[in-house]
């Protein structure tokens, strides 16, 4: 059973304003006959890590959309990468290929969420054009994105300031992103690719 988006946005304001939304969150379940799904318990007040698939826009895109979503602690996170790298050996074509690990907070802190693509990087590369709505904030309400790492062949990542690739962009930077900058803060968009 689902909390409803009036529940979770409750919680997720509890959160930010008082810092305690686990009680609220239980008492919430219990006075609604409802409660969070399997594996959201501990995480509707705590930090979640999150894996997230993506398929191209449209066929022939190189704009990823979300097609999956998974979310729980870090350790269950950091397992289900491991198991999809092991699937991706034996040729499985449904686990798809980490590009990018956005994160709450600089310096690689905070929720994260693993953005995969059906493929690693080319010099072609991949563009998310609505950071918020491919990562878990569209759902959680929580910060932006301030920082990131880049995964495997993608190596070289520009960022926006405006969502759908407008505002301002920055120079196409190589490897992670410490942070991503007062004026990029709270990112836009993102695109990521292999250095030629």
């Amino acid at each position: 059973m689902k909390l409803n988006h009036l529940a979770i946005s409750v919680v997720a304001l509890s959160t930010i304003c008082c810092g305690s939304a686990t009680a609220h969150a239980s008492s919430l379940a219990s006075s609604s006959g409802t409660g969070p799904e399997p594996g959201d318990t501990a995480r509707v007040g705590g930090v979640q890590h999150c894996i997230t698939d993506t398929v191209p826009q449209r066929p022939g895109s190189r704009i990823l959309v979300v097609a999956d979503r998974w979310c729980g602690t870090i350790e269950e996170r950091d397992a289900r990468l491991s198991a999809r790298a092991q699937e991706r050996l034996v040729g499985a074509r449904s686990a798809g290929v980490p590009l990018v690990t956005v994160y709450q907070y600089a310096g690689w802190g905070g929720g994260s969420d693993t953005i995969n693509g059906p493929e690693t990087c080319d010099h072609a590369g991949y563009g998310f054009g609505n950071i918020a709505s491919i990562s878990w904030w569209d759902r959680y309400r929580y910060d932006g994105v301030s920082s990131y790492k880049v995964w495997g062949e993608c190596n070289e990542s520009q960022k926006y300031s405006g969502t759908y690739f407008t505002g301002r962009a920055s120079n196409w930077v190589f490897q992670d992103q410490w942070y991503v900058g007062d004026e990029y803060n709270d990112l836009g968009s993102l695109r990521v690719r292999r250095n030629a």
